[in-house]
């Protein structure tokens, strides 16, 4: 399954914001946040776009393949899903039962959209920050 993360692949050391407790912490001590093409949520990577010393140097997207477990913030009972553990906000699964996992939040994202607005928009004008995931080793 192809992923999409700007900075480097290798697992990075998460032990102070593993240690908070908001949404966006990480589930793991170590490992690397990434998107699926089709979901990425900018305001989550705006900061990784310029350097910390603030030269605004871009940096670099990549995208690259990985099949294996996957941490998410989506959670849906269904036969075809599996889960292995559950840390705070987070789920994990695997690959293989992402695309499902996917389908089964836009139709729900829908869902609620025309409950909330009375018609549908397209899942491309809502926020994706709770379809961040995590990668604990990617080699």
């Amino acid at each position: 399954m192809n992923f999409i993360r700007w900075g480097g692949l290798s697992s990075v050391n998460h032990k102070k914001a593993f240690k908070e407790d908001t949404f966006h912490s990480p589930p793991l001590k170590r490992g690397i946040y990434v998107f699926h093409p089709k979901f990425i949520e900018t305001f989550l990577i705006s900061w990784k776009l310029y350097n910390k010393d603030d030269s605004k140097k871009y940096i670099k997207k990549r995208s690259f393949d990985y099949n294996g477990k996957i941490w998410t913030h989506i959670f849906h009972n269904h036969s075809e899903i599996t889960y292995y553990r559950r840390k705070n906000g987070w789920y994990e699964t695997d690959t293989d039962s992402l695309n499902k996992l996917f389908s089964i939040e836009i139709k729900s994202m829908d869902k609620q959209i025309k409950k909330d607005y009375g018609y549908s928009l397209t899942y491309k004008s809502v926020t994706y920050d709770h379809m961040e995931l995590f990668i604990e080793r990617y080699n």
